[in-house]
């Protein structure tokens, strides 16, 4: 192929590794990934390797292909073909609108099921590993350094930081502390994600303490200070966050009483812990009860109902459940069990503690 020299480029992208753009008169644009420190760690070496192993696998019309794997600046570096576009989180300044979030969307979605078609599963979807061309409407999927070939794999426990994949949009088996294999449906739990984060500017259970403040809110926890739950935390967290998230919204309008939301854990059928969440809200609506944990039903106005159906696949892949009922004399209550085991780094907290 052409010398690297003879093109100009720009970073598209950074982080672990750097995306470049290259341009040349009559040349074919082509990009670049290379680390980011000249002396990376051996494991990002792999990752380069890998990925260009999987050359003959990847096809043009989904997804990014490796050239070849050489080096620059005293970079290894890994040259790939250029489709266009850019990566898909530089277009996330906020919510996007659902005109565009479908044109994005639907290409998105068929271009992972022709990867799992070939027999792949990426294990890294987000939205930097994704490319678009609003212009002509082409989804490419890149970042394929931890993609795997097998149809089904087991991960083992390790802790987060050197965790492969990125945590925010990993499903909980990928992490290695559940018994669950990683399968396509890993790759479709990080493009729900994906979409959450497309349709509302953020991602799932993000919290910050000023929304309790904002909202007049006073948390309360009673924890017991027995096993501990055992299972992910980043997830298990996830599941709580929103499930305060969905208390405050629901005692936006209250008036009369006080804001009050409360989290309690209790032993509860052998080998399993349970964790209450009630609220002091208007409460559960008879005709929507049982619709609340469906994927895009929402009974909020800028809802787009997709956090309680993520927590329910949650809780249900760490062999779970997670329900809600009518909480007395107001509100609603929402529970949930998670397995007990005596692992130290698998934590649900275990104080007693009251937070404002």
């Amino acid at each position: 192929m052409t010398e690297l020299s003879s093109y100009a480029f720009s970073a598209l992208r950074e982080g672990e590794f750097t995306l470049y753009r290259g341009l040349g008169d009559g040349l074919d644009p082509i990009l670049l990934v290379a680390p980011v420190v000249e002396h990376p760690p051996l494991d990002a070496l792999k990752r380069l390797e890998h990925e260009y192993a999987l050359r003959t696998e990847l096809d043009r019309g989904w997804a990014t292909r490796p050239l070849t794997l050489t080096r620059r600046h005293n970079r290894a570096t890994l040259v790939l073909e250029d489709p266009g576009g850019e990566p898909l989180d530089r277009l996330l300044g906020g919510p996007v609108d659902v005109t565009q979030f479908l044109s994005i969307a639907i290409p998105l979605a068929a271009a992972l099921g022709r990867m799992h078609a070939r027999g792949l599963i990426h294990k890294d979807i987000k939205p930097a590993n994704v490319l678009v061309d609003l212009a002509s409407g082409g989804v490419w999927l890149t970042g394929f350094g931890i993609a795997s070939r097998v149809p089904r794999e087991h991960q083992e426990p390790g802790p987060p930081d050197v965790i492969a994949g990125t945590l925010a949009y990993m499903a909980p088996e990928q992490t290695g502390r559940m018994n669950r294999s990683i399968d396509s449906r890993s790759d479709l739990y990080a493009l729900g994600v994906t979409f959450y984060e497309m349709l509302t500017g953020e991602l799932p259970f993000t919290l910050a303490r000023g929304e309790l403040q904002r909202g007049q809110v006073v948390l309360h926890a009673d924890l017991f200070a027995g096993n501990r739950a055992f299972g992910d935390r980043v997830q298990l967290q996830q599941v709580m966050l929103d499930l305060i998230r969905n208390g405050i919204d629901a005692m936006s309008a209250v008036t009369d009483r006080p804001r009050v939301l409360a989290i309690s854990t209790e032993f509860a059928e052998p080998g399993a812990v349970l964790v209450a969440v009630p609220d002091a809200g208007a409460g559960l609506d008879p005709a929507t009860a049982e619709r609340i944990f469906d994927p895009f039903f929402t009974t909020k106005a800028n809802g787009m109902g997709m956090g309680l159906s993520i927590c329910r696949s949650i809780i249900e892949a760490h062999g779970g459940r997670l329900w809600a009922s009518p909480h007395r004399p107001y509100g609603t209550i929402f529970r949930f069990t998670v397995p007990i085991a005596d692992r130290s780094h698998d934590l649900l907290p275990s104080h007693r503690e009251t937070n404002s």
